[in-house]
C-alpha cells in the first residue's frame, strides 16, 4: 500500500488517511489544547503521529481564515512551532508507488533550503516519487534562486497562478512554465478552485485543463481545506495507478466533497464516497 508523509499540514494527512492511505506525518504542535485536539482528530484517523513532536516553547500554528458575506475577507496567521520545527528525519524509505509530500515549506524557516533539499534529493535517490507545495509566504517569500535546487528533485509542484507567478518572478504562464521544467521538475500542477487544474508535463505543453464539477458548491472563494484535500486526493489516485488526468479528477473530487461538508476537512471523504462521487458525473 502507498503512504504519503506531510512535512506540516495535518489537513493532508488527515484526507489522505480518510481515503485508506497509510500517512506518517512530520509535524510539531503546541502543548496547548489545540494542539492535544489535532492529534487526537489525526489519531482518530489512523495517522501515523510518531514523528509529530510536541513542543513546550510556542504554541500550535494557526491560520484563522475571515471572509464576509460578498466574498471579501482576510487571513490572520500565527506562526507558534513552525518558526521552532526543524526536520530530524532526511532519510526516506519506500517504493515506486510512495510519495513524500512537502508542504507549506514558505511557512517552515527551518525547512527551508538545504534541509529540503537534502530530504527531497534522498527521497528520489531512494525511489519515492516527491510533491512539493510552497504554500503562500506570510514573512519571507520564496525566491527563483531558493526553489531552483528543489526543483531538480521535484516530481510535481502543487501551485496556482498567484503563487507561481511570486516563485518565478514572472506574469508570464508560458515563462513561468518554461522555468519550472528548465529547474528539472517533472511536472506542474496548478490548482483554482473556481477553474478546476491545469496539468503540465512538460516545458513545451499547452497544459491539459481539467474542469470542476458542475454541481459542486460554490467555491469562488477560499475554503479550508480545499487545497489540502485535492493535494492528497490527488497524490492518492497516482498512488494506486490513475493516470495524471484522471488522478487530477480523483483530487477535484476530493476537494468538491469538503467543500461542500458541514465540518469542511473533518469530513474529508472515503475513496468509496469519491469514487461514487464520480460515477455520478456526466461523461467529458
Amino acid at each position: 500500500m502507498s503512504r504519503v508523509t506531510d512535512s506540516r499540514w495535518s489537513a493532508n494527512a488527515f484526507a489522505a488517511a480518510a481515503l485508506g492511505e497509510m500517512v506518517r506525518l512530520w509535524s510539531s504542535v503546541g502543548s496547548d489544547p489545540l494542539g492535544e485536539l489535532a492529534l487526537n482528530w489525526l489519531e482518530g484517523r489512523h495517522v501515523d503521529t510518531t514523528s509529530v513532536r510536541i513542543s513546550g516553547d510556542a504554541g500550535t500554528s494557526t491560520t484563522i481564515l475571515i471572509s464576509g458575506e460578498e466574498g471579501a475577507g482576510g487571513a490572520l496567521y500565527y506562526a507558534g512551532v513552525a518558526d521552532l520545527f526543524a526536520p530530524r528525519v532526511r532519510a526516506v524509505g519506500g517504493g515506486g508507488t510512495d510519495w513524500l509530500l512537502v508542504t507549506g515549506y514558505a511557512q517552515m524557516p527551518m525547512w527551508r533550503g538545504d534541509n529540503t533539499l537534502e530530504l527531497l534529493r534522498n527521497a528520489r535517490r531512494a525511489g519515492v516519487n516527491t510533491a512539493l507545495s510552497t504554500g503562500p509566504s506570510f514573512d519571507k517569500p520564496v525566491d527563483p534562486a531558493e526553489l531552483e535546487p528543489l526543483l531538480r528533485y521535484t516530481g510535481v509542484l502543487l501551485s496556482d497562478g498567484p503563487e507561481l507567478q511570486a516563485l518565478s518572478k514572472t506574469k508570464s504562464l508560458e515563462k513561468a512554465v518554461a522555468w519550472i521544467f528548465e529547474a528539472g521538475a517533472k511536472s506542474l500542477l496548478l490548482r483554482e478552485p473556481a477553474e478546476g487544474a491545469i496539468l503540465f508535463d512538460s516545458a513545451d505543453s499547452d497544459g491539459e485543463k481539467v474542469a470542476p464539477f458542475s454541481n459542486q458548491p460554490d467555491v469562488g472563494t477560499a475554503i479550508p481545506g480545499w487545497t489540502e484535500s485535492f493535494d492528497a486526493g490527488f497524490l492518492f489516485a497516482r498512488g494506486r495507478g490513475d493516470s495524471p488526468q484522471d488522478s487530477v479528477r480523483f483530487g477535484l473530487a476530493c476537494a468538491a466533497l469538503v467543500a461542500g461538508a458541514k465540518r469542511g476537512s473533518l469530513d474529508s471523504p472515503t475513496e468509496a464516497a469519491v469514487r461514487g462521487f464520480l460515477d455520478k458525473q456526466p461523461e467529458a
